[in-house]
């Protein structure tokens, strides 16, 4: 399921990603009980992803990113549950960047 992850933009009318990011969630929150995945690369390659995630919201659209929002609380379940991968975050400028470039350009 982590390998076919969707990236770029998906017409939301094609594709719903909300329910695919939901159980993708529950899923992590599952195994991080025991994990099966390295869970340092993962949040390495959703850090990634986010930032290279093509940008297409405006304040006045009813459009929602779905894939953007979806990987968005995937990497918040993974901070929740590893306080050291957060300290990766704030020394990539993962944060910051996030702020200034996807939430509010």
């Amino acid at each position: 399921m982590i390998r076919n992850m969707p990236t770029g933009i998906v017409d939301s009318t094609f594709a719903e990603y909300a329910e695919y990011f939901e159980l993708l969630c529950v899923l992590v929150d599952l195994d991080i009980q025991n994990p099966s995945v390295d869970y340092e690369e993962f949040i390495g390659k959703t850090m990634d992803r986010i930032m290279i995630h093509p940008y297409f919201e405006k304040r006045t659209s009813y459009k929602a990113d779905k894939v953007l929002t979806g990987l968005l609380s995937l990497a918040e379940k993974i901070f929740s549950r590893f306080d050291q991968f957060k300290e990766k975050a704030y020394s990539n400028n993962f944060t910051q960047n996030s702020f200034e470039q996807l939430l509010f350009p």
